[in-house]
């Protein structure tokens, strides 16, 4: 049967994004190149990055750095590590770079996001981990 067969390989591939959501939360302070998620998930990059879009619809690249962002911006608040630690910690190869990125998504520089009382969590990027296993928890 054709649909059962399809039916059969959505489900897989829902799988095996559900398993890299996984992997990734579990690995967000490790160096996680897209070439290197796609390659753990045995697809090619380019049919990986298009399925975790079509399946989470969010581009991959941009899911690792908006999390990792956000475990940031909670590391920033909940510990006196000091910006440059946790910039390394979450993949970033300079406090320049990390203090760019984290202005454009938090509108303010890491230091001056810590000092303020207001964390700003219409900016924080949650898991799509639980978002997934609800929405696909009947699928059958």
């Amino acid at each position: 049967m054709v649909w059962g067969e399809r039916m059969d390989t959505r489900k897989y591939s829902e799988s095996v994004v559900k398993d890299i959501l996984q992997w990734v939360e579990s690995s967000l302070n490790t160096t996680l190149p897209v070439e290197f998620i796609a390659e753990k998930s045995g697809y090619s990059r380019w049919h990986f990055q298009r399925l975790f879009k079509q399946t989470t619809g969010v581009a991959l690249g941009e899911y690792v750095r908006a999390r990792r962002l956000s475990c940031a911006a909670i590391d920033l608040k909940l510990t006196s590590r000091t910006v440059l630690d946790i910039a390394l910690q979450y993949g970033f190869n300079s406090q320049q770079t990390f203090t760019r990125a984290f202005k454009n998504k938090f509108h303010l520089p890491p230091g001056r996001y810590r000092k303020q009382g207001n964390w700003n969590l219409s900016a924080l990027c949650p898991s799509l981990l639980s978002d997934y296993e609800e929405r696909y928890a009947n699928v059958s």
